[in-house]
């Protein structure tokens, strides 16, 4: 069995007395506990700290710097940094946020072979008002590439999720979330780039 557990800290905040910058801090952090492997266990913390700059009345530029360090069976396993920038609508605009994201992966010295450069672009659309006047869609597509030093860890990921959200009743919030991704190798190496194919589905509904 496996057991997982995540949280997470948002902030934005006026950065001094500047009209219009904002300053915007996400910590997340995140575990998985193998009850019957423990040299499986697997811990990631994640920091992004950067300024919010108004573009329009409806419309933001966020530059965000990052790191974030994983470990396995609580010994390092990798660090990685860069920066993401991403132009975000505030209101129901139907381009919602496009951001884009380079970085460096870098593992210990047993998984060296993983070190990688990495790009990420991504978009999300927003459709509001399907079912019910309190109802929305978000649908975001995206594309990564993993240029990792050895030829089997390095891939092209494209990626798809679905966020849907309605509230029932007042105080009752129904949400379903769906995403896909698949990862596509271009290594030489045998029954890498010809046939090996890694992909992922997760779904999951809730009501809160």
């Amino acid at each position: 069995a496996i057991l997982n557990a995540s949280g997470s800290i948002f902030d934005e905040r006026p950065l001094g007395k500047i009209d219009n910058l904002r300053l915007r801090t996400y910590l997340y952090a995140y575990t998985d506990f193998y009850t019957e492997n423990r040299s499986s266990d697997y811990d990631l913390l994640s920091l992004k700290i950067g300024p919010v700059f108004a573009l329009a009345s409806d419309w933001q530029l966020a530059l965000t710097p990052f790191g974030e360090i994983s470990f396995l069976n609580y010994k390092r396993l990798s660090h990685r940094g860069g920066a993401a920038v991403s132009i975000e609508n505030l209101q129901d605009h139907w381009l919602n946020t496009v951001v884009f994201k380079l970085g460096r992966e870098n593992f210990s010295s047993k998984f060296k072979g993983r070190n990688a450069a990495q790009a990420d672009f991504s978009a999300t659309f927003a459709l509001y008002k399907l079912l019910s006047k309190d109802d929305y869609l978000f649908l975001s597509p995206g594309l990564a590439y993993n240029n990792a030093n050895q030829d089997r860890f390095r891939y092209l990921q494209p990626a798809i999720s679905a966020q849907y959200e309605n509230l029932i009743i007042e105080k009752l919030l129904f949400r379903a979330d769906i995403s896909y991704f698949s990862r596509i190798y271009d290594g030489s190496e045998v029954d890498v780039a010809g046939q090996r194919r890694d992909f992922n589905i997760t779904a999951g509904p809730s009501l809160t």
